[in-house]
């Protein structure tokens, strides 16, 4: 679906990747990174090998191999895109995206200045309290099982 998305507005992408001050261009970078990211997943699962014979996966094909066609003349444009968009069978990290910022709020608390701790230390803290939590409520856990097993062995004896 995504990569039927991008074939359907590789033209729009293309105009919005156009203008110099488009304050949309990061989220559409992020959208295309993916894209690129789901047609290697499934030229692999769909296309490689035998899977492209399979009747099944012929339609997957169709959709990869038109993206491929629409993507490498996409890329090709120089001078129309100011980005260099990585190439369908380069291994660039698809994570990170050059001029953008990282994505939410992990963004946000990496450079927060009030946060006290690092994040490790702030982990162990949670998980010695999950752990205070859980066995305090095992051990409540407990004693009602023994009452409640008293109380049976009770009923049995009479």
């Amino acid at each position: 679906m995504i990569l039927h998305i991008f074939i359907d507005n590789v033209d729009t992408f293309e105009s919005m990747l156009k203008k110099v001050n488009n304050p949309d261009v990061c989220s559409l970078k992020r959208y295309i990174y993916e894209c690129i990211g789901i047609y290697k997943d499934m030229n692999w699962e769909y296309c490689s090998g035998r899977n492209y014979t399979e009747d099944e996966n012929r339609k997957s094909c169709a959709i990869i191999n038109k993206f491929n066609e629409l993507y490498t003349s996409f890329i090709s444009n120089e001078g129309v895109i100011t980005h260099d968009f990585p190439t369908l069978s380069s291994s660039t990290s698809l994570f990170v995206l050059p001029g953008c910022p990282l994505e939410g709020n992990y963004y946000d608390s990496l450079f927060d200045e009030t946060q006290v701790g690092t994040p490790i230390t702030q982990g162990v803290s949670g998980a010695f309290g999950a752990m205070a939590g859980i066995s305090s409520i095992l051990a409540l856990l407990y004693k009602v099982f023994i009452i409640y097993i008293q109380i049976y062995e009770q009923y049995l004896i009479i």
